[in-house]
């Protein structure tokens, strides 16, 4: 009725600050204190329709108030104009506060080093102000409004042991260090939680650098992923997300997505261990190899549902339902306001949905997964004024499984949506204050079941280009870089998955085309 598109307005703004001040206190020892304020300011108003209105005109029984969807221009024009004078205007609202002091310093020496201890605290506060108000355009009462805040309360230390060092290192010890830490975050809403970290470097010679650590980690749920306020049950009026073994004609046939925040979220935790080394080869000076071996077991990890692997991932059964009834339907949508159909019960006139699914974030099972990172680097300077440069970094991954429940099951996701290798390789040059950059990102393809004629989703290959020049001025110029980034720099376009709109989530990245960025960056 109204077009093939419609209009969202989104306004973003935000400012911060942080203080910090640094005190040697004598003895070796040192106070650090730092502060954190920060408040930002989001509006959305997205056009939608009035599915009240849309009711009344389809339910009309005369020209002056009813809607002819077969002959717009037989419609009275005030009916079809109440129904599109309808938005939903959503403005969010984030303010943080942090504070921050550590004391670090010597407690004695031993022949390998001093031991050297860190203590400290921190307090964070932070809260978001939501309101959603899904009314006529222009409208600023009513809605639905939300508060929310969160403080958390830490306390850590870390102990540093050198047992072997410059006093006393051997061939094959030149250094060896332990170290330990431990930390208690004490949350106003999730309870409290402590974590410790212990960690081994060993030198064998000058050069090389052999480390491993072990720890256990925590991290609680952002306000904003808790926050119900901005749901949505948003209708489909096809269904792009089917399982292979459906009729062509269940593409017709809608489909509801819950989507938004999720209250019932619970904390994720991990446990961690590494062993990996550092190599800087005397014979070849500038050049840094390093690679680290990880294995990571994620319990109650925070996600979403993958549109790609929905149906051939048994792990996201439990949060979708085939042909779901209206009672079904009515329950899972709860009081959420509902966007692409006047009332649900319409869903059901003729035809019924496909698909009901929970597109809200949850807590799954648990993730678990090793790899091995990877890092080498070279600089060589040219002259007395000019450097060249290079680097490549990234990832590996050995293995990859994902569980819905602690207990399982736990399916590959490598052999279904997860790519085994991603890296950024850059170069470039410094000449004087002029510096160049080429840096060619790197998403490895993968391997998917489910899609119709497709069976691998090819890799995502992106290239930037920066550029940065330092104004050879004094007074107010002086130490100001003016930059240029080219982001995507040959417009490349993302790989293609063959799920609806080309899902992007699916795919594992996405960009906005060529991006120029224009910057000037001041060093007081």
């Amino acid at each position: 009725m109204f077009g093939p598109s419609n209009v969202t307005n989104q306004h973003f703004q935000s400012y911060g600050v942080t203080p910090a001040l640094n005190w040697k206190i004598g003895a070796g020892w040192e106070i650090r204190a730092q502060a954190n304020f920060g408040r930002s300011y989001s509006e959305i108003h997205e056009d939608t329709v009035n599915s009240a209105a849309a009711s009344l005109a389809l339910a009309g029984t005369s020209i002056a108030t009813a809607l002819n969807p077969y002959d717009l221009a037989a419609t009275n024009p005030a009916v079809l104009a109440a129904i599109e004078n309808f938005e939903n205007h959503s403005i969010g609202v984030q303010e943080l506060a942090e504070g921050r002091i550590v004391a670090d310093g010597r407690l004695f020496a031993l022949p390998g080093g001093d031991i050297r201890i860190a203590v400290g605290g921190e307090y964070h506060y932070a809260d978001l102000r939501q309101t959603m108000i899904s009314a006529a355009r222009g409208t600023t009462t009513g809605g639905t409004r939300s508060f929310s805040d969160r403080d958390v309360k830490s306390v850590f230390a870390e102990l540093v042991v050198p047992l072997f060092g410059t006093g006393n290192g051997t061939a094959g010890l030149r250094s060896l260090i332990l170290s330990g830490s431990v930390r208690h975050d004490e949350y106003s809403d999730v309870g409290g939680t402590t974590n410790p970290k212990i960690g081994v470097t060993w030198a064998p010679f000058d050069g090389l650098t052999v480390r491993g650590n072990w720890g256990t980690s925590f991290h609680a749920p952002g306000l904003e992923s808790l926050n119900e306020t901005s749901n949505q049950v948003q209708v489909i009026p096809f269904s792009p997300y089917r399982r292979a073994d459906s009729s062509p004609l269940d593409l017709l046939r809608p489909t509801i997505l819950l989507a938004g925040g999720n209250a019932n979220l619970k904390p994720e935790t991990a446990t961690t261990w590494s062993v990996g080394f550092d190599l800087k080869p005397l014979q070849v000076p500038g050049l840094r190899l390093s690679a680290t071996y990880y294995k990571t077991d994620f319990r109650n990890s925070i996600g979403l549902l993958s549109a790609a692997t929905l149906f051939t991932d048994p792990n996201y059964a439990p949060f979708y339902t085939i042909n779901p009834t209206l009672a079904q339907a009515r329950a899972a949508a709860g009081s959420y306001p509902i966007v692409g159909v006047p009332n649900l019960a319409l869903l059901y006139v003729g035809t019924s949905p496909y698909l009901l699914a929970d597109a809200r974030l949850q807590n799954f099972g648990g993730i678990r997964l090793d790899g091995i990172d990877f890092h080498a680097s070279f600089t060589r300077q040219v002259g007395g004024t000019a450097a060249v440069f290079a680097d490549v970094a990234g990832t590996w991954t050995l293995d990859r499984k994902f569980a819905t429940s602690a207990g399982g099951p736990w399916t590959d996701t490598l052999k279904n949506g997860t790519n085994h290798l991603s890296f950024a390789a850059s170069a470039g040059a410094k000449v004087g204050g002029l510096t160049g950059r080429v840096t060619y990102n790197y998403r490895g393809g993968y391997p998917i079941l489910g899609l119709i004629n497709q069976d691998y989703v090819k890799s995502l290959q992106i290239t930037d280009l920066y550029v940065g020049y330092e104004l050879p001025a004094r007074g107010p110029l002086a130490n100001t870089t003016l930059t240029l980034n080219v982001q995507n720099l040959f417009d490349a376009n993302p790989p293609y998955a063959n799920v609806a709109g080309n899902s992007l989530a699916a795919v594992g990245g996405a960009t906005l085309g060529r991006l120029f960025l224009l910057g000037i960056r001041k060093t007081l």
